[in-house]
């Protein structure tokens, strides 16, 4: 590419890193172990275009056909226990990175609830490391035009998270290649 035409694309990538940054908080300390009855965690199957293998002529050949579609069916679910949430806080606390992926495939949420309805969760993709925190209800601030969600995280895991998220899959027997 000719650095004539490079210079729009870097400009748009980052306007685009500065806007999702700008929606955003820049800590977690919104996202307490508080306020709801119980979490749920679930995992999922997924399966889209980025995560398969591209169409070729063996395939042609061999007459294979692959879905176009994306898949998302969750695969199981269960509760934590109160000690598990608390383990869990405690390591979401620590030190988070604030950079993310631009992927969309989440395979594994952890909504909390109070009565039947979700007041704040975590959405991970195993796959990029991504984490997602999202408080529920709260009020989105606007300064100078940009609006800005004061419940609204997007990360990386640490190491140490996503090493106690494999184990609590594991410790369920959820048959995940993790």
């Amino acid at each position: 590419m000719k650095p004539k035409k490079i210079i729009p694309h870097l400009i748009l990538l980052l306007v685009i890193v500065v806007e999702l940054n700008g929606q955003q908080s820049s800590t977690i300390d919104f996202f307490k172990n508080e306020g709801f009855d119980k979490a749920v965690i679930s995992y999922y199957y997924v399966q889209d275009k980025t995560a398969s293998v591209p169409n070729s002529l063996l395939f042609d050949k061999l007459e294979i056909q692959q879905e176009k579609k994306t898949i998302h069916k969750k695969v199981g679910e269960y509760t934590l226990t109160k000690n598990e949430i608390s383990k869990l806080f405690k390591k979401l606390h620590k030190k988070i990175d604030a950079t993310h992926a631009l992927d969309t495939n989440t395979d594994i949420e952890i909504n909390f609830y109070t009565n039947t309805i979700v007041v704040q969760h975590i959405t991970i993709s195993m796959s990029t490391g991504n984490l997602k925190l999202k408080k529920e209800n709260c009020e989105k601030k606007t300064d100078q035009n940009v609006t800005i969600d004061p419940c609204l995280f997007l990360g990386k895991m640490t190491p140490e998270f996503e090493t106690y998220i494999k184990r609590l899959l594991k410790k369920r027997n959820t048959n995940r290649d993790l």
